[in-house]
């Protein structure tokens, strides 16, 4: 049998990174422990960006970013987007829509 597919948008898996034991967290670990989290490029272009803004700075350094890109990437499953998607109120959220 098949593992179950997650998908996460930028807001969580920030979330998951800044606030150890909160529902983001919890949820990324589930995934991690009981199946794969898929991610495409554009999604993870879009964590480094959101990660690499002033605001985030007291919360995470740039070797911290990079350590955690690279331990996402190296522990989901990278998806090619075919179709894309129109479908979102925030046409940025469609790229969530790509991954299923």
């Amino acid at each position: 049998m098949s593992k179950v597919r997650y998908v996460f948008d930028t807001n969580v898996i920030i979330s998951s990174l800044l606030f150890e034991g909160s529902n983001p967290d919890l949820a990324i670990r589930y995934a991690l422990q009981n199946g794969n989290i898929l991610f495409s490029l554009e999604l993870i272009e879009e964590i480094d960006e959101v990660l690499s803004r002033a605001k985030f700075r007291k919360y995470i350094t740039d070797e911290e970013r990079e350590e955690f890109l690279d331990s996402f990437i190296d522990r989901g499953i990278l998806i090619e987007v075919v179709d894309v998607v129109k479908e979102c109120r925030d046409a940025k959220d469609d790229k969530i829509l790509e991954l299923w």
